[in-house]
């Protein structure tokens, strides 16, 4: 037997003793190698003694001012995207060592020329003449990307990092070369690691200084009460009764006007501004349906919508309980909108644990626009669904599309036999409500019903909408007797 093939060692003890062996000697030369390498001085691979921050030094300052008035500069900054994950197997030690012999490549490419400096923990900026950054981002810059990236060694391992690249040009100055790194450094937040480098240009810097307007504006309305909840009615399809009202955000903007939710959500969930946000939802909502029921108004139950953040937040539950006993208020009262394209695949997810302490307490469960996602039947049974919420998409010119009807009559024939009722939501004409009363669907909600209103406006339409619904039952009773 050659003694050097474990493959022909037919003893398992034997072979598991020497397994073992290999990767005890594996171990000791890789902790050896990361020992000794991190012993060594910083900069003795690189020829760098560690990277300034842009911002800090004087020596941008000094490079920019010896740059002729007018000149071009242009700026390429260049992130490690897994820095912390070098961190966490190597050590910090090594990680920041990763960084110089990147800041090391860079030089070289760059000829020398430039200023190279850190702008954050794990990205570099080279500040150089534009026709120079031009030609290394020009061309195919997958090549830049490699010569950046190919293997190094770290700690006795060979290592590929995963870059992302972003550029950007401009006219010299102080000011405008720091400008520079930071329209790079955006620029790069928006690339991915196996695309290629980003260019970053005027119109995107009128975009970042529009979001960051927005977010300003964002924060002095959440200070003003500009964000407030728009309630629409759902009725009863036969009957005409109103079953309850659906809270819809809105931020009544003081130049702008009433906006919803696709003018500002977008900005609000990446300034993690939406727990905020359903705070002011779940409490301003609460508070107008105890007012509705002191002024004696059979309103039903209020939907509130719910993102699957928002009931992944351990604190959710208690805090809506908190409001509901507040106002004065039961379980009962309350519907949550679970969005059904939320995908729930494991029992001890959060979601399903908040929904179902809720729903155990009698709080109802809506799984909203059924048929747009992909576990529909599923999420039925995991959330106890008490309702469905037909899609918009489904309900949009039923009554001139024949296989629109057939697969709406298809979900409400399944929430039938499921015993749970069914609402179709965004009915805009009554061609589409006599449709749905003829499928059988149960409840309605859209504009074809009522626009959303703020809640001062609800008693007034209430009173009017009961008034019309008693004429029309009395006609009805008139005509049938």
């Amino acid at each position: 037997m050659d003694p050097l093939s474990i493959a022909t060692i037919t003893n398992p003890l034997l072979a598991a003793v020497i397994f073992g062996i290999l990767a005890m000697v594996i171990a000791l030369v890789t902790a050896k190698a990361i020992h000794s390498l991190s012993r060594r001085p910083p900069g003795r691979e690189t020829g760098l003694h560690g990277l300034e921050r842009l911002a800090d030094t004087h020596a941008l300052d000094h490079w920019v001012n010896n740059r002729k008035r007018g000149a071009r500069l242009g700026a390429l900054s260049v992130e490690i995207t897994a820095l912390s994950e070098f961190a966490n197997l190597f050590g910090t030690e090594l990680a920041e060592r990763s960084m110089l012999e990147l800041a090391d490549r860079l030089a070289r490419l760059a000829g020398g020329e430039g200023i190279i400096g850190r702008t954050t923990a794990n990205d570099i900026v080279l500040l150089a003449d534009e026709a120079l950054v031009r030609q290394l981002t020009a061309g195919s810059e997958q090549d830049l990307r490699l010569q950046l990236s190919h293997m190094m060694t770290l700690g006795g391992c060979w290592v590929s990092p995963r870059l992302r690249l972003g550029a950007s040009v401009g006219i010299a100055g102080i000011d405008r070369a720091r400008g520079l790194v930071a329209d790079a450094r955006a620029a790069m937040s928006g690339a991915s690691p196996d695309a290629p480098a980003v260019a970053f240009h005027a119109q995107q810097r009128r975009g970042q200084a529009a979001r960051h307007r927005l977010l300003r504006e964002i924060s002095t309305g959440f200070a003003r009460s500009e964000f407030l909840p728009y309630f629409q009615p759902q009725i009863d399809t036969f009957s005409g009764h109103v079953t309850g009202f659906e809270a819809l955000a809105r931020w009544r903007h003081p130049n702008r006007g009433v906006l919803a939710p696709a003018e500002f959500l977008a900005p609000l969930e990446k300034a993690g501004l939406t727990t905020r946000l359903g705070q002011v939802m779940v409490s301003r909502s609460t508070q107008a349906l105890a007012g509705w029921r002191r002024a004696g108004l059979k309103v039903g139950t209020l939907s509130l919508n719910f993102s699957a953040a928002e009931l992944r937040n351990p604190e959710m539950a208690d805090r809506l309980l908190f409001d509901l006993d507040r106002a004065g208020l039961s379980t009962h009262d309350l519907r949550i909108e679970v969005l059904e394209s939320t995908v729930i695949t494991r029992d001890d997810d959060p979601v399903l644990t908040a929904v179902r302490r809720l729903h155990e307490l009698g709080v109802l469960i809506d799984l909203d626009d059924f048929g747009t996602g992909q576990a529909s039947i599923s999420n039925i049974g995991r959330l106890g669904a008490d309702r469905i919420k037909i899609d918009r998409n489904f309900v949009s010119m039923i009554d001139l599309q024949p296989d629109l009807k057939r697969m709406t009559k298809a979900m409400i024939e399944m929430a039938k036999t499921l015993e749970i009722d069914v609402l179709a939501e965004g009915v805009e004409t009554n061609g589409e409500w006599a449709a749905l009363f003829e499928l059988g669907c149960r409840g309605l909600q859209g504009h074809a019903i009522a626009p959303p209103m703020p809640a001062d406006s609800v008693e007034h339409w209430m009173r009017g909408y009961q008034n019309s619904l008693a004429q029309t039952e009395n006609r009805n009773a008139r005509a049938a007797g």
